[in-house]
């Protein structure tokens, strides 16, 4: 144990993160966050995009597909929430896990 804090010498290397990410459960996790942000921002774009052919169409195909654009545009927001969700647990989950593994790693060192 260190007494005074000013003592300590602290390095943050490479090796650093790449045991963070281990703690966090490796790459597999990693990459499903990443992949579920890529989706996010798929479906928001393309709600948007929806959105905006939507309203950008005449008045008549703006009645006569109605439903269509509604319904293609409400799949877009339910995915993007799916996504949210999926990414959110996932980090949640990476950082209960982390905590958990640093928090043992302490308390092998103190006793």
């Amino acid at each position: 144990m260190i007494a005074d804090e000013g003592d300590e010498e602290v390095t943050v290397e490479g090796k650093s993160y790449y045991r963070l990410m281990k703690m966090g459960g490796g790459w597999i996790p990693f990459i499903s966050v990443n992949i579920a942000m890529l989706c996010f921002i798929f479906c928001n774009i393309a709600g948007d995009f929806m959105t905006q052919k939507w309203a950008y169409s005449s008045a008549a195909d703006q009645k006569s597909h109605f439903t269509f654009y509604c319904s293609v545009i409400f799949g877009f927001a339910f995915a993007t929430v799916v996504f949210i969700i999926i990414r959110v647990l996932c980090l949640l989950f990476m950082s209960l896990r982390t905590a958990r593994i640093a928090h043992n790693n302490v308390l092998k060192l103190v006793f």
